[in-house]
């Protein structure tokens, strides 16, 4: 939920600080910074950015903590 505008941000258990989860507009979304240094080489911007397509926090953690290995993996 939402409170004027500003999204609620929670961190993906006890993984990686720069991994969090936004809710906005009632939909999850996971968010996962990218280092400076592996910008370049991967061609992507300052984060990787995906919609979960669900409003369950429970479910957009089991499906955030998915990404976070899959864009980890990309990132090393």
């Amino acid at each position: 939920m939402t409170f004027l505008g500003t999204p609620v941000v929670k961190t993906c258990g006890e993984s990686d600080p720069r991994m969090r989860l936004e809710l906005r507009f009632n939909t999850w979304h996971a968010i996962h910074d990218i280092p400076a240094d592996a910008r370049a080489p991967l061609g992507k911007g300052r984060r990787f950015v995906k919609s979960l397509k669900t409003d369950n926090r429970k479910l957009a953690e089991r499906r955030g903590t998915l990404l976070e290995a899959l864009w980890k993996g990309e990132i090393e």
